[in-house]
C-alpha cells in the first residue's frame, strides 16, 4: 500500500516537474518566436506606414494565445484525461484570440483612406470608411459568436433560422430606412456632390447643407430648408452647378425694326470688341448674332464665362449687359416694344 502511494506521489511530482519544464520551454519558444516574428512584422508594417499600431494591435491577442497554450499544456500534463469543459474552454480562448487579432487589425487598417489604399490598393470615400469598419467588425463579432456557440454544442442552425425569420420581419418593416442607407452609400460613394455644393434636381435647387444616413438637407434659394430622403435623391438626375468649369452667357435685346443695316453692323462690331475686352469670356465661344423677331430685331450675345462661382458669374454677366446698353445708347438705337410695333 505504501509502495503504491509512493508510486502515485512520484508520478504526480513527475507530472508537475514536466509541466514546469514544459511551461519553461513554452516561455522560451514564445520569446524566440517574438524575437523572430517581431522584426518581420515591423518591416512589413512599415511599408504601409503603421508599424507600431499593427504590433500593438497584435500583442494582446498574441499574449492571450500564449496563455491559452499554457493552460492546455498544464491540463494535458497534470491529468491523464482532459475534461470536456476544459477542452471547450481552451478552444474558445484560441478562437477569441484569433478573432480579436482580426478585429484589432481592422481598426488599424481602416483608420484612414491612405492606409487602406496602401494595404488593399482600393480607394474608398473617407465618409464611408467608418461605416464599412463598423459593418466589418460587427460581422467578425457575429461570426466569432456563432463559432463559439457551435464549439459549446448549441444549435446554431436553429438560431440562424430564427434570426433569419426575425431579420426578414425587421427588413420588411424598415425597408424605407434600408433604402435610404443604400442611397447614402451611393451618394457618398459616387460623390455627385458634397456639402456646400449647389445642386439642381427635377424637384429642388439649392445648397447642400448636410448629408446624413437617412436624408440630405438642401437650403433653397428662398432660404427654406428642404429634407430629401437619400433613396429618392440617389435615383434622381442631379446637376451639380458648383462643378461647372464655365457658365453660359446669354443676353438678348430687341431693337426697333427701323434700325438700319449699317447701324446693326456697327453694333455687332462694338459688341464683339466688348466681349474680347472681357478676359473671363471664352473667346472661342463668344458670338453676336441678329435675327428678326416678332417685335423687332433680336440681338443675341452668347458665350461662356470662365467662372464657377455663381455670384461672380452674375456680376460679370451684369457688367456685360450694362456695357451693352451703354453701346446701344451711344449709337442712338431704339429698343422695340410690343406696343410700339403693334400699331
Amino acid at each position: 500500500m505504501d509502495s503504491l502511494l509512493s508510486f502515485e506521489v512520484r508520478v504526480a511530482v513527475a507530472r508537475v516537474l514536466m509541466a514546469v519544464a514544459a511551461l519553461l520551454l513554452l516561455w522560451l519558444a514564445q520569446r524566440l518566436l517574438t524575437f523572430v516574428l517581431l522584426p518581420r512584422i515591423r518591416r512589413v508594417s512599415k511599408r504601409i506606414g503603421a508599424a507600431d499600431e499593427i504590433i500593438d494591435a497584435l500583442m494582446l491577442p498574441y499574449r492571450l494565445l500564449v496563455f491559452t497554450l499554457a493552460i492546455a499544456l498544464i491540463a494535458i500534463l497534470l491529468s491523464e484525461t482532459v475534461a470536456t469543459p476544459v477542452t471547450h474552454l481552451i478552444r474558445s480562448l484560441i478562437i477569441i484570440a484569433l478573432f480579436a487579432a482580426l478585429y484589432r487589425l481592422v481598426t488599424v487598417i481602416m483608420r484612414s483612406t491612405v492606409l487602406f489604399f496602401r494595404l488593399t490598393g482600393t480607394e474608398i470615400n473617407s465618409q464611408l470608411l467608418p461605416y464599412f469598419r463598423v459593418v466589418l467588425q460587427a460581422g467578425l463579432v457575429i461570426l466569432a459568436a456563432l463559432i463559439l456557440l457551435q464549439e459549446w454544442e448549441y444549435d446554431v442552425a436553429g438560431l440562424i433560422a430564427g434570426l433569419g425569420i426575425g431579420g426578414l420581419v425587421v427588413a420588411l418593416a424598415a425597408q424605407d430606412t434600408i433604402a435610404n442607407v443604400f442611397g447614402f452609400v451611393t451618394i457618398v460613394g459616387d460623390s455627385p456632390f458634397v456639402v456646400g455644393d449647389v445642386i439642381k434636381t427635377e424637384d429642388v435647387q439649392g445648397t447642400v447643407e448636410s448629408i446624413s444616413i437617412r436624408s440630405t438637407r438642401i437650403r433653397h434659394s428662398d432660404n427654406a430648408l428642404i429634407t430629401i430622403p437619400n433613396s429618392k435623391l440617389a435615383g434622381s438626375v442631379i446637376a451639380n452647378l458648383s462643378r461647372q468649369k464655365k457658365r453660359r452667357l446669354e443676353i438678348a435685346v430687341t431693337l426697333d425694326h427701323l434700325t438700319r443695316s449699317d447701324q446693326i453692323d456697327t453694333l455687332i462690331r462694338r459688341l464683339k470688341d466688348l466681349l474680347r475686352s472681357h478676359n473671363l469670356v471664352e473667346p472661342a465661344t463668344a458670338a453676336v448674332a441678329v435675327d428678326i423677331g416678332q417685335y423687332g430685331l433680336e440681338v443675341k450675345i452668347t458665350g461662356y464665362i470662365l467662372l464657377t462661382d455663381y455670384q461672380a458669374f452674375m456680376q460679370e454677366q451684369q457688367a456685360i449687359l450694362l456695357a451693352t446698353l451703354d453701346i446701344i445708347r451711344e449709337l442712338e438705337l431704339s429698343f422695340a416694344t410690343p406696343a410700339q410695333n403693334g400699331d
